[in-house]
């Protein structure tokens, strides 16, 4: 949910496909990435109202932001151990992956 709570984004998941939607207060529903074959995970908002996410891209999990005002998406970052979520907290970029020692948070 978005700071002020008008607005809702999830992930929708429908017959192998994956696709990251906005629902507003009216009930509007609007689809801003996908559908697509490749795997998504974890959206949320960022400080700023644009959308993180993470997306699998060629076998690579990645950290994705989605501005809706420019409706561009840009790939912010990626670990070859994968990424599991991300957010963004002032100047870092907060992400959860994996370690042979187990799940780990790490910054950029």
């Amino acid at each position: 949910m978005n700071t002020d709570g008008s607005l809702l984004v999830f992930l929708a998941l429908q017959d192998g496909y994956s696709s990251i939607k906005l629902l507003d207060r009216q009930g509007k529903v609007q689809t801003l990435v996908g559908p697509t074959k490749s795997e998504l995970r974890s959206p949320l908002f960022d400080e700023d109202g644009a959308i993180l996410f993470v997306g699998e891209q060629d076998g690579r999990f990645s950290v994705y932001r989605y501005d809706g005002e420019k409706n561009e998406t840009v790939k912010l970052f990626s670990d070859p151990s994968g990424i599991f979520a991300a957010r963004l907290i002032d100047d870092s970029l907060i992400y959860e992956t994996y370690t042979p020692e187990g799940f780990a948070l790490k910054s950029v």
